[in-house]
């Protein structure tokens, strides 16, 4: 038997054998932040969290999700341009001081057509390191309409798609704008029709409120895309502030008959994209109310999924290194971390109770999420 004597020498073998064990044991916590203009983004932290229970069975990593919700301002649609990204800007630099997220992922619609001025803000506040890592909502949905009208155009020379958002998203063009480039296509968009109609919600604010409807199209080669858009101003109170199924149900109704006058006669569309993280909330009201636009391979849109597989693909390359050599299947410790990376919320206004209420109904959350308001 040999024995190693010099002291020095010992303890660099022991450190040498540590290393595969240190290696093994050491996990990573990724902190993940979603920020919208209400509720609406919790799907989207929602969606990150399933996506999240898939990873940490392979890898050795936990996961911190939070949510935003600029109640205090919603809703974002009916605001100035300028405005909007002030309040995206400022909501964001709120996230960063109080601390640093791996990922933020602005889900808001209306926030993302002022990407450019809210990643000036921040880079101007913090360098451009923080505004890297955030990622908007319209670029992942818009790939995701040309994938899906892809087939389509494959076989005719017209395709059909609705967008219905909020009326500064609308007026925005941000949509029109994206798809256009993403087709190298000539973008022509018709005057906005405008239509006055009774506020649902009351409370400190003038009693009527103005949604939109536009008509654009898209000329590529011999292809053509119609864009047949909707802003239903009602829709995101009606949400955010509690109203009855039974209201939401007549309000989204009426509405999408704004929606059919802009759609010729015979016309069935191809892809609905409901483009403002709210309007899950109403998405089986919306796919029965559509019957008679839609066809049995008409396709809807629903952007918690998209952030969550554009979460899942920007943490990928990071992980690799926290491979588990044996998958946890079940047990204390999977449901240990399943508990950790359960979604939390921050709303700025004064509607946790409607917020609580929203979650325990549609998540079936049992009052488990913690929800909080940053001005108590």
């Amino acid at each position: 038997m040999v024995f190693i004597r010099n002291t020095k020498f010992r303890l660099i073998l022991a450190l040498f054998l540590l290393i595969p064990s240190v290696l093994l044991a050491s996990q990573k916590e990724y902190h993940i932040q979603t920020f919208d203009s209400g509720f609406g983004g919790f799907f989207t932290a929602k969606a990150i969290e399933e996506k999240a229970k898939e990873v940490v069975k392979d890898y050795d990593v936990s996961f911190k999700i939070s949510h935003l919700g600029d109640t205090k301002n919603a809703p974002y649609g009916e605001k100035e341009p300028e405005a909007i990204g002030f309040f995206t800007a400022f909501n964001l630099s709120d996230i960063f001081q109080a601390g640093t997220p791996d990922m933020t992922f602005v889900a808001c619609n209306t926030a993302s057509t002022r990407r450019n001025q809210a990643n000036s803000i921040i880079d101007s506040m913090y360098g451009d390191s923080k505004s890297k890592s955030i990622s908007y909502v319209i670029s992942a949905s818009t790939n995701r309409v040309k994938n899906l009208l892809k087939p389509v155009l494959s076989k005719q020379n017209v395709a059909n798609i609705s967008i219905i958002s909020t009326p500064a998203t609308l007026k925005s063009k941000a949509y029109p704008e994206a798809l256009a480039k993403l087709y190298g296509g000539k973008l022509t968009s018709q005057k906005i029709t405008k239509i006055v109609q009774d506020r649902w919600y009351k409370k400190n604010i003038k009693e009527d409120i103005t949604s939109l409807t536009r008509v654009s199209t898209i000329e590529f080669g011999n292809k053509k895309i119609f864009i047949y858009q909707l802003a239903p101003a009602n829709w995101v109170d009606l949400i955010e502030h509690g109203a009855s199924k039974k209201v939401k149900e007549e309000i989204v109704f009426r509405d999408l008959k704004l929606l059919k006058t802009i759609i010729p006669a015979g016309t069935k569309i191809d892809v609905f994209g409901e483009f403002c993280t709210h309007y899950p909330v109403v998405d089986s009201i919306i796919k029965n109310d559509t019957k008679g636009i839609k066809t049995n391979k008409t396709q809807y849109i629903l952007q918690g999924p998209l952030m969550a597989n554009l979460f899942l693909e920007r943490l990928k390359p990071e992980i690799q290194q926290y491979k588990r050599q044996t998958p946890l299947t079940d047990g204390d410790e999977l449901q240990k971390l399943y508990k950790e990376l359960k979604p939390s919320i921050v709303v700025t206004g004064d509607n946790v109770k409607e917020t609580r209420e929203l979650v325990n109904t549609i998540f079936h959350d049992n009052n488990q999420t913690k929800i909080v308001s940053s001005n108590p």
